[in-house]
C-alpha cells in the first residue's frame, strides 16, 4: 500500500480529473479534500479495516487523518481543492484542541457543517483556489491565514469532538493568537508581560496554560518560534543569520543548534534538501 509523505508543513493542490489517478493509499499527514464540482464516491477504511463508502457532490469536504487508507472513485469529472498539513501543524497554529478535533472525525470522514459555516467554508475555498496559482504579493501569507481559517471551521464542525470541554473560551483563543502574533518579540512573551496583558498572576499563568493546552507555556513558545523559523528556512531566501535576528534568537549559532535538535539537520542542509525535492532533475546529467 502506497503511503504519501509531505515535503513542507503545508501544501495546497488544485486538481481536476475524469479518472482519479491514485488508487487506495494513505498519507503521513492530514488532508482536507474539498469537492468544487463533480460527483462520485469517497471510500475509506477505518482503523478496524471496515470499509466506508460515501457519495460525494459539489461543496462537500472530507477530512482524511494520517494513515487512513482511502480513495476517490469519480462518476463525473471532478475538481478538487486539497489542503495538506503535517501532524502538529494544527496544534502549533490553533492549539491542541483543534488537532484533537481533527483526530475525532467520524468514520465516513465527511464534515457536516452547521448552518452558516458551510457558506463560510465555500467562501474560504474560493479565496484559496483563486490565490493558489499566484506567487508573490503576499500570496503565501494570505494562503496560510485562509488555511488556518479552514482548519478552525472544520475543527468546530467535527461532531462530538470533545463537547464543551473541547471548545476554547475567548481568552484561551486570544492567548494563543497573542503568542503567535508576537513570536518574533521575546520581550512581549515574558511571564510578566503576558500577565499584564491577560491579567493573570505570575504563579497562576503557567498552571492556566498547562491546564488548557496540555503543555507548558515555554514549550509552546519554543515550538511556535521554531515552526516559524522552519517556514522561513523553507519558503524564503533569508540567510540563517537574518532568520535568527528576525525570530528573536540570541544569535545564528543558537538557532542552528535548536533547529538541528528539532529537524535532525542544520537549517542550510534542510533548505538544500527541500530545493532538491522541488527540483529533482537539477542535478541530472
Amino acid at each position: 500500500m502506497w503511503k504519501e509523505h509531505l515535503g513542507h508543513r503545508t501544501e495546497i493542490l488544485i486538481r481536476e480529473h475524469e479518472v482519479f489517478p491514485i488508487e487506495e493509499h494513505s498519507h503521513a499527514f492530514f488532508e482536507l479534500a474539498y469537492v468544487v464540482e463533480g460527483t462520485g464516491h469517497f471510500r475509506s477504511y477505518g482503523p478496524d479495516g471496515q470499509c466506508h463508502e460515501t457519495r460525494y457532490g459539489a461543496r462537500e469536504l472530507f477530512l482524511i487523518p494520517p494513515d487512513r487508507v482511502h480513495c476517490f472513485v469519480i462518476a463525473t469529472r471532478s475538481r478538487y481543492v486539497f489542503l495538506r498539513f503535517t501532524e502538529g501543524y494544527a496544534a502549533d497554529r490553533l492549539g491542541v484542541y483543534a488537532e484533537h478535533a481533527l483526530r475525532s472525525v467520524g468514520a465516513s470522514l465527511r464534515i457536516p457543517f452547521r448552518e452558516g459555516d458551510e457558506a463560510l467554508m465555500d467562501g474560504q475555498m474560493a479565496l484559496i483556489a483563486g490565490e493558489a496559482e499566484r506567487t508573490g504579493g503576499y500570496a503565501d501569507f494570505l494562503l496560510q491565514q485562509w488555511l488556518d481559517c479552514v482548519i478552525a471551521l472544520v475543527a468546530r464542525n467535527v461532531p462530538d469532538a470533545g463537547g464543551a470541554d473541547g471548545r476554547m473560551a475567548d481568552r484561551e483563543v486570544e492567548l494563543l493568537q497573542y503568542v503567535r502574533s508576537n513570536i518574533r518579540f521575546p520581550e512581549r512573551l515574558r511571564v510578566e508581560a503576558l500577565c499584564r496583558v491577560f491579567r493573570l498572576s505570575p504563579n497562576y499563568l503557567g498552571r492556566y496554560f498547562r491546564t488548557h493546552f496540555q503543555e507548558s507555556l515555554q514549550h509552546y513558545i519554543a515550538r511556535t518560534r521554531m515552526a516559524e523559523s522552519e517556514r522561513l528556512v523553507a519558503e524564503t531566501e533569508l540567510s540563517i543569520k537574518e532568520i535568527a535576528c528576525r525570530m528573536g534568537y540570541t544569535d545564528a549559532s543558537y538557532l542552528v543548534k535548536r533547529f538541528r535538535a528539532a529537524y535532525g539537520c542544520s537549517p542550510a542542509l534542510y533548505r538544500r534538501r527541500l530545493q532538491a525535492a522541488d527540483h529533482p532533475c537539477q542535478n541530472c546529467d
